[in-house]
């Protein structure tokens, strides 16, 4: 894997990697989707405690360097009728925040570039609201 970091660096920057570690460690390293939203909003999941059975949860996204994520908000239309789809979705979201209010030192809300960089800062993970980072330029 560094060989092709550093292939990739070599070509895209001229210049030899030094330490991809550092490379991970130092940038802003975002997930843009996680099918995760409806385990937690619907089947209860607590993305704090260790979850086996999803692809996510907060210590190996820390452990892993994530710093922000994306996560889906998809309502099955066959689960739904068209009338619930906007009460669905917002659920979802809703459940997003518990979470980031329940774990306000390991995860929070971004609603833009900016305080999705500071989180990175302090360290805590960022739960992306796409529209407004994407308008933000992260």
């Amino acid at each position: 894997m560094q060989s092709a970091l550093g292939l990739f660096a070599l070509l895209a920057f001229g210049v030899p990697p030094q330490d991809s570690g550092a490379w991970h460690r130092d940038a802003i390293v975002v997930d843009t989707h996680a099918d995760t939203t409806q385990a937690i909003a619907y089947a209860g999941a607590d993305l704090a405690m260790p979850q086996s059975e999803l692809q996510l949860d907060l210590a190996r996204a820390a452990a892993g360097g994530l710093d922000a994520q994306f996560f889906s908000i998809f309502v099955f239309p066959p689960r739904f009728k068209p009338e619930r789809y906007f009460a669905e979705a917002t659920h979802q979201l809703d459940a997003l925040e518990a979470l980031a209010k329940a774990n306000p030192g390991r995860l929070r809300i971004a609603r833009t570039a900016a305080e999705v960089r500071a989180n990175a800062r302090d360290g805590v993970m960022s739960a992306e609201d796409v529209d407004a980072c994407v308008r933000d330029g992260l």
